[in-house]
């Protein structure tokens, strides 16, 4: 019988590893287990899972978090890592890196910091504001410890973000902001929580 890595199924269908691995976790794959600890997926289930979910790529929404801040980025992936969505979370660290992301990922979902060295959150925002096709069908979040400069937080909320998050929160109050601009139905759902 011919097995695959997890790898090897997430670049069939298009998703990422740990999206594999969540599934193999909730029992909707079979698998084996190496004498090293390393997952194996036998091929032909494989096959008979990907087709009887009729699966392509854009079944999985993804998060692009641009954030300076590594702990926020780190944050983010746990909180999702929570709800009941199937999610990617990527991070850029810089607005340049995040303009480019963007640009790749088609993010369903964009997190983003205004204070970051270089291009800043609000000039993000400018160049997505002025190059729509860039973040067509992307809602923005803007997730920002800026409460205390006045000008700064007028001129987020002149642009026209779907949310705006001030930083610090729980998972819970991120979830519950975050959610509803991710997938309509999962904010619906019981039981945020779970880690």
């Amino acid at each position: 019988m011919a097995y695959l890595t997890t790898g090897e199924a997430a670049r069939m269908c298009g998703v990422g590893v740990n999206t594999i691995k969540r599934w193999i976790r909730q029992g909707r794959l079979p698998y084996i287990q190496t004498p090293g600890g390393h997952w194996r997926l036998p091929r032909r289930d494989f096959l008979r899972f990907i087709a009887s979910m009729r699966l392509v790529a854009e079944t999985v929404s993804r998060v692009l978090v641009v954030d300076d801040d590594t702990q926020t980025c780190d944050f983010i992936r746990g909180a999702i890592a929570c709800a009941p969505v199937d999610c990617e979370v990527e991070c850029a660290h810089d607005g340049y890196t995040g303009l480019i992301q963007i640009g790749r990922l088609r993010p369903a979902l964009l997190v983003l910091d205004i204070m970051m060295p270089e291009i800043n959150g609000l000039e993000l925002l400018h160049r997505l504001r002025s190059r729509p096709e860039l973040c067509t069908g992307t809602k923005i979040l803007v997730y920002t410890g800026a409460r205390d400069r006045r000008l700064v937080m007028r001129k987020v909320e002149e642009s026209r973000p779907d949310a705006i998050l001030l930083k610090p929160t729980g998972v819970e109050d991120f979830l519950q902001v975050a959610l509803p601009l991710l997938q309509p139905a999962a904010a619906r759902m019981p039981g945020l929580g779970g880690c």
